[in-house]
């Protein structure tokens, strides 16, 4: 797997996880199906963990996986990622220089809007049609994102309580404009 479709579009996201812990969460992970890890770059030793998972998962399994960091803000934590051998980004917004960063590092960019008009912006952003967007908020549905048809959208649930969470996430697809 080399990038989310709907066939294998749910992400673990290892929100607070420390890297002594990385190796047993990800073999558990890889063991049930999961195939697309995310370690917040805010958690303890975040880059530490990305390192580890990479490595567990490529002692694991032969199949490619999406593995990388999440809370994406800044184009030298895409090099940092990049340099452990990750292939996933996952960013909160759609900052131009974040998804080029990315791009061009041959990782697949997962960035996020909240609201109508940040996905109505993402093309400026560089953010094209069959991309993946991860939409924080129910409003941003697929009848309002026509300016980038044909792009995989991962509504995401989230909890004032618990952060963000992708456990009820579904997969639509805009066929719009």
């Amino acid at each position: 797997m080399t990038s989310i479709d709907r066939d294998h579009r749910l992400i673990a996201i290892l929100r607070g996880i420390t890297a002594r812990e990385t190796g047993d969460v990800v073999a558990a992970l890889i063991e049930t199906g999961y195939r697309a890890i995310e370690v917040p770059m805010n958690s303890p030793d975040a880059l530490a963990s990305i390192e580890i998972a990479v490595d567990t998962t490529r002692q694991l399994t032969p199949d490619a996986c999406l593995i990388g960091a999440g809370t994406v803000l800044a184009v030298e934590e895409v090099a940092r990622v990049k340099a452990l051998s990750a292939n996933l980004i996952v960013s909160p917004n759609t900052d131009p220089s974040v998804i080029k960063a990315t791009r061009d590092a041959g990782m697949q960019s997962l960035p996020g809007v909240f609201t109508p008009t940040e996905a109505h912006l993402a093309p400026k952003a560089d953010v094209k049609s069959g991309d993946v967007l991860v939409c924080w908020k129910k409003d941003v549905n697929k009848q309002r994102l026509g300016r980038i048809s044909g792009s995989l959208f991962m509504p995401t649930k989230i909890s004032r309580k618990h952060g963000v969470s992708n456990s009820r996430t579904v997969c639509t697809r805009s066929s719009a404009g």
